[in-house]
């Protein structure tokens, strides 16, 4: 027996292999408006930045780590001045875009604050400088209120 949608009108099925993503989402067509030129994966306008933060020739008291919040604001993060990370560091820069890796389905992504200088982060973040030609950060940032 062949089972047709016309039975179950709500029941579909899809191959793996013609799945872009493999969640929810990746069933729903979306019908942008945008000019094909206009419209580009995100990936091809963001580049990587794993700068690494030498800790040979900078003491962890001169550098600024932060917190990225689920709202997409991001504030310096207060630590101890006793205390000192011990993981391995990465610098992110005015205007960068910052991913939490453990936290990106809440929302923890943020762009960086031209007030804070010496930005770090560990690698539970991913770091990008966007490409400002073909990018608006400010996507990224939530505005509430």
């Amino acid at each position: 027996m062949t089972v047709t949608t016309q039975e179950f009108p709500k029941a579909f099925a899809v191959w793996f292999k013609d799945l872009e993503r493999w969640d929810v989402s990746s069933f729903q067509q979306i019908a942008w408006h945008w000019a094909k030129e206009v419209m580009a994966p995100l990936g091809s306008v963001l580049q990587m930045r794993k700068e690494k933060v030498d800790r040979s020739k900078v003491d962890f008291s001169e550098l600024q780590p932060i917190t990225i919040h689920f709202d997409g604001s991001i504030d310096p993060r207060n630590v101890d001045a006793n205390r000192a990370y011990t993981m391995e560091l990465f610098y992110a820069h005015s205007g960068d875009i910052v991913v939490s890796k453990i936290d990106l389905k809440n929302g923890a992504v943020g762009i960086v604050p031209e007030e804070l200088s010496d930005v770090v982060v560990t690698n539970h973040f991913a770091v990008y400088e966007p490409d400002l030609e073909k990018l608006l950060p400010d996507y990224f940032q939530s505005h509430q209120g």
